[in-house]
């Protein structure tokens, strides 16, 4: 997918009970062509900061 589309990485939300549509927090799967990094359950600001330190590695 990250090939076809001509991307470096993607996230994926995780939705469960705890953190279902609406909730203000989240848990990601970030997917790149070489690394798999699940970025636990967390409020929605930490996510994001985890996100952009993963996204410096690319």
């Amino acid at each position: 997918m990250l090939e076809a589309k001509e991307l470096d990485a993607v996230c994926l939300n995780i939705l469960k009970e705890q953190n279902n549509f609406g909730s203000n927090k989240n848990e990601i799967t970030f997917i790149t062509k070489t690394h798999v990094e699940t970025l636990a359950l967390s409020d929605k600001f930490n996510i994001a900061q985890s996100i952009a330190k993963q996204s410096q590695h690319l």
